[in-house]
């Protein structure tokens, strides 16, 4: 019996364990699981990123997205794809001395005073009964005692072990003159002088232990050929910092603080090296996501961003439409064309892009196990783009609101989002939101909607600008698109109509619909189909 409810004990501790461990399980790719704790890993990965990344990837995405999908995208790369580019280059030598001296900074020296986990954890239980507190509990006068947690008295023990190895230098006691305090006193403020740019104060003191000379003011002493910094270590955190900002270290001054930096995760890595903290579990997964990042990026640059280049095409005369509903006017100067085309170019890029990486993440089998951290690509875009609808006619238009714009923000690339543009936008227009909804049916047309549904959308937005806007001649200019372009469509007869009667009031598209059917004339209600297809991924890629 004792052996059989052993068993059971073992089993009911099994099943606890594992329903813990289920609750830190944020997603799955394949086979593999993602849990809460390479989240925050990858989280402090980026908040230390040192480069900027494409704007394309990560782009909008949040962070578990772009967790999940820079993990799709590493799989995915070839395995010798960036053996040779990146692993031999100088950029991930440094990223390899830089992430472990951020830690040791973060971690070490600003939480910890330069002290090491273990020599706090050893000074605490040697020392135990100075922690110890007693207190009376009740009326009778009995005392009771316990010991204050080693988390309460952490920074109390890292100061002392700090002042065991750094007593206060000859330059810091010369600002008292020959009145010196009591010690107590010097030692609290040469606490607080350190602690106030304590990346440097040690930066000096592993100087002085790794060259057996203080610290120099010149910059000829530490950066040069064959000094501790050299010219291609330099070269290194240039592509680092971003464009707009170079001029600002183009200066001696400028150059020194760059070279400190770099001589801080030179001394800052051999340390973290020194004291284990580089082969830690938590830092082996940090350099992990950090090359996964890089990997990522790098196949985006290279092989995504590329292909889609070659995908992209632009129909100027939409974009023109565009800029005549940004400028409230009916003309536009080459200026604006050019800069319109270039940030449309831009956003076809990216919508490219994002196509292609849905693939990937569609391979990688994507799924998410919590509620607190998702997105919702991992949903059928047709199951939502039905369920808004069905929303949408039962008159919960909040709720399909939402899943519209889940479609327009992570689907646009595909015919549903696409479709979710010109819904969002009718509600938007019984909302009396009309820039919105003019916005939302442009982005439609330039996202390349079916031809035959131009002439509705061109018709609506130019309704808009006439009933509700006021803007007759932005009503014209849509109007006189559907006469140009669609004379056979059935909104043609009523734009014409309409042009006729700018400016006077007409109270829906229902009495226009009404008048074509005493005309004898066939009218479709306004909606969209199917759209064009979304661009495909070269299995090359």
């Amino acid at each position: 019996m004792r052996i059989f409810l052993g068993f059971l004990l073992s089993v009911s501790v099994l099943l606890f364990c594992s329903k813990e461990t289920e609750k830190d399980i944020l997603a799955t790719t394949g086979n593999k699981k993602i849990s809460r704790e390479q989240y925050e890993t990858f989280r402090k990965v980026m908040r230390m990123y040192p480069t900027s990344l494409n704007p394309h990837f990560p782009g909008q995405r949040s962070m578990i997205t772009f967790m999940l999908e820079t993990d799709a995208i590493f799989s995915k790369s070839k395995l010798n794809f960036a053996k040779g580019s990146i692993r031999s280059s100088n950029d991930w030598k440094w990223k390899k001395r830089y992430y472990p001296a951020q830690v040791y900074i973060l971690e070490t020296l600003v939480q910890n005073l330069g002290a090491t986990e273990k020599e706090i954890n050893d000074y605490y239980l040697k020392n135990k009964e100075t922690f110890k507190k007693t207190v009376q509990v009740d009326s009778t006068g009995k005392d009771s005692s316990y010991y204050e947690e080693i988390a309460i008295v952490r920074d109390q023990i890292s100061e002392t072990l700090f002042l065991e190895k750094n007593k206060p230098d000859s330059a810091f006691l010369s600002r008292y003159g020959d009145s010196l305090p009591d010690q107590e006193m010097i030692n609290r403020e040469w606490v607080y002088s350190s602690k106030t740019n304590v990346a440097s104060f040690f930066m000096k003191k592993l100087y002085q232990e790794k060259y057996g000379t203080p610290y120099p003011d010149s910059l000829d002493q530490i950066f040069g050929d064959g000094k501790a910094i050299t010219p291609e270590d330099m070269e290194v955190i240039l592509t680092w910092i971003p464009q707009e900002r170079i001029s600002y270290y183009d200066n001696p001054h400028g150059k020194k603080e760059l070279a400190e930096w770099l001589l801080k995760w030179k001394l800052f890595a051999e340390k973290a090296d020194e004291i284990g903290l580089s082969k830690s579990k938590e830092m082996k997964s940090i350099m992990d996501w950090a090359w996964k990042i890089d990997v990522a990026d790098r196949y985006v640059k290279n092989r995504l961003i590329p292909a889609a280049q070659n995908s992209v095409k632009i129909d100027s005369s939409m974009l023109i439409y565009s800029i005549y509903d940004e400028k409230g006017m009916t003309s536009a100067d080459t200026q604006s064309v050019n800069t319109k085309a270039e940030s449309f170019y831009n956003s076809q890029i990216e919508s490219i892009v994002d196509s292609m990486i849905f693939e990937i993440r569609k391979s990688a089998n994507i799924q998410f196990t919590q509620n607190d951290l998702r997105d919702e690509k991992d949903k059928n875009p047709s199951d939502l783009l039905r369920q808004a609808d069905s929303l949408r006619d039962t008159g919960s238009v909040e709720e399909a609101e939402r899943i519209y714009s889940t479609l327009t923000r992570d689907f646009v690339f595909l015919s549903e989002g696409k479709k979710a543009l010109a819904e969002l936008a009718k509600i938007q227009m019984e909302r009396q939101l009309y820039s919105q909804a003019i916005s939302n049916y442009r982005k439609y047309l330039l996202s390349g909607a079916d031809e035959a549904k131009k002439c509705n959308t061109f018709f609506m937005i130019g309704f808009i600008y006439d009933e509700y806007l006021d803007r007759p001649n932005l009503a014209e200019v849509n109007y006189k698109w559907v006469l140009k372009n669609s004379p056979d469509c059935e909104l043609a007869d009523d734009a014409e109509f309409m042009m006729l009667h700018l400016g006077e009031p007409m109270s829906s598209v229902e009495e226009l619909q009404a008048e074509a059917l005493r005309q004898g004339r066939k009218v479709e209600p306004f909606e969209e189909d199917t759209l064009e297809m979304e661009p495909q991924v070269s299995e090359n890629l």
